[in-house]
């Protein structure tokens, strides 16, 4: 009994140590790109209650293989998971929200998207509950990153880096077409010479 105790010990504390890496390294990984972050300013309260969670849990494995009932135990942690999963089931779905888009990465910081409903902008910032965009008149929208991970999204920056917006614009038919492209040319220059989102030099019409 002692030997299956000290391995159900080894086995909760190497559960808790890996659970903390994933934490830490989905943390480092999703880090704005020109901060350096130490391991201790990784969400340290997420990583500190999942790390006691696991604990908790081969604690009451031990306890019962030492012959102790458990039952009070089991069904206080019970009820206390349920009620701390309901009232952080928000911020437990933009959690692994957040993950997903971290390992599929349909989308990567400075890429510009347009999320289902018409929303568009550039990816700022990919957090663990939200994602942060400049609009093109220059706001910061934050997106919930379940609300991302559920909608239909396209992006402008893949695969090539570049893209093209089709608009309709109505000319009289006595028109020089020539001159109306260099107009409308010109104006798309004046609009990107003020706005640091868009390249001059990629404008086409």
């Amino acid at each position: 009994d002692l030997y299956i105790i000290v391995m159900i010990a080894i086995c909760g504390f190497l559960l808790s140590a890996l659970a903390d890496q994933i934490l830490l390294w989905y943390g480092l990984e999703i880090r704005p790109r020109k901060k350096d972050m130490k391991s201790e300013e990784v969400f340290p309260f997420v990583r500190n209650v999942v790390k006691i969670a696991i604990i908790l849990v081969f604690i009451v494995f031990i306890l019962q293989r030492l012959g102790f009932d458990t039952t009070a135990i089991i069904t206080g942690l019970g009820i206390g998971g349920l009620a701390v999963a309901l009232a952080l089931q928000d911020t437990l779905a933009n959690f692994f929200a957040g993950v997903h888009i971290l390992v599929d990465k349909p989308f990567r910081e400075d890429d510009y998207v347009k999320i289902e409903g018409g929303t568009e902008g550039t990816v700022v910032k990919i957090g663990w509950r939200t994602t942060r965009l400049i609009t093109p008149s220059m706001n910061e929208l934050v997106v919930p990153n379940s609300k991302l991970a559920g909608s239909i999204l396209e992006n402008y920056s893949n695969p090539h880096g570049t893209s093209g917006v089709s608009y309709i614009i109505g000319v009289d038919c006595r028109e020089d077409v020539d001159k109306v492209e260099a107009v409308i040319q010109n104006s798309l220059v004046n609009v990107a010479k003020h706005n640091p989102i868009l390249d001059e030099k990629s404008i086409w019409v």
